[in-house]
């Protein structure tokens, strides 16, 4: 490792003493960065929140302009996109009655059996 050359008329003790100063000052100064963007902020949490008690308002729909063909290609997606929720919807349906049937036949059967005796 090469050493630095010592400016002449400076000891490396006072070098020290001057980074040490320099690092005092930028420690001072992120200091006051810190403290000024913690302000902001809690000056923006404040703005958002006065907002958001402001702004929470009912909108209703007057009138709604969209072409013709725009309108059915958007149609023509959403009932495609309906198929599968609907076999999903069916498959669940028919798990559900299957079940029900299975369990009402069970119930049938074990009734007749203790009624026949």
């Amino acid at each position: 490792m090469s050493s630095q050359p010592v400016p002449p008329g400076r000891n490396p003790t006072e070098l020290l003493t001057l980074q040490l100063r320099a690092l005092q000052l930028i420690y001072q100064v992120q200091s006051k960065q810190t403290e000024l963007l913690e302000n902001i902020l809690t000056q923006q949490e404040r703005m958002l929140t006065t907002h958001q008690q402001h702004t929470s308002s009912e909108v209703k729909v007057v009138d709604f302009n969209m072409p013709f063909f725009a309108l059915v290609g958007m149609l023509v997606k959403v009932s495609l996109a309906s198929i599968p929720a609907a076999l999903i919807l069916a498959v669940i349906l028919a798990t559900i009655l299957f079940v029900l049937s299975a369990l009402l036949g069970a119930l049938g059967i074990l009734v007749g059996g203790l009624g026949g005796g």
